[in-house]
């Protein structure tokens, strides 16, 4: 035999080989940037974390909106002994925050009876029943502290939206980078268990 023949029969084996090598379908699945994208998003502990930070500010406008939700307080006391009634006194109010200047809507009814009651306080059997308005002047006429704390609580819900989105481009930039790396070193891998 002759080199080229030699060089012929080296041709035609190597020939085969792409040919054969070209015929095998990869059946392995190819972990593709959205597969992880998908898992990460769903179940990351960070991800998930980030969420949390919207709902918590969010939450945080509707504590502060409880600012200006009606408030009723009432009081009783009473003190008998024996036959005499030492006192007896009622107190209630009804106060409702207006979103003008830091004013409140107060509605009352006051009842202060008994032998040994403080004559300033003292009131007929019926009791007193008040309404009134109280506005602060001067104090709070352009801000005060209920629509103060509200508006803080708007701004934060803009700043933890930033925020997570800030975690979330800040982790998941690492996946990426750490996905570009397994990918590389996952194709180099396969090259060389090829032996191309």
């Amino acid at each position: 035999m002759n080199l080229k023949q030699i060089l012929l029969g080296i041709c035609c084996l190597f020939c085969l080989q792409n040919a054969r090598a070209q015929t095998q379908v990869d059946t392995a699945n190819i972990f593709l940037l959205q597969d992880l994208e998908e898992i990460v998003f769903q179940n990351h502990p960070v991800m998930k974390q980030a969420a949390l930070l919207s709902e918590s500010a969010r939450a945080g406008v509707i504590q502060s909106l409880g600012y200006f939700d009606p408030l009723l307080k009432a009081g009783f006391n009473r003190k008998v002994f024996g036959e005499s009634e030492y006192y007896n006194r009622w107190d209630s109010e009804l106060k409702i925050p207006l979103w003008l200047a830091g004013a409140d809507l107060k509605v009352g009814y006051d009842r202060n009876v008994g032998d040994y009651t403080n004559p300033e306080t003292r009131t007929s059997r019926a009791g007193l029943v008040g309404i009134g308005i109280n506005i602060p002047l001067g104090q709070g006429f352009l801000i005060d502290s209920r629509r103060n704390t509200l508006r803080q609580a708007k701004v934060m819900v803009t700043y933890a939206e930033a925020e997570r989105v800030k975690q979330i481009n800040a982790l998941w930039f690492e996946i990426v980078q750490d996905y570009w790396d397994w990918y590389e070193a996952y194709y180099q891998y396969r090259l060389i268990s090829e032996g191309v």
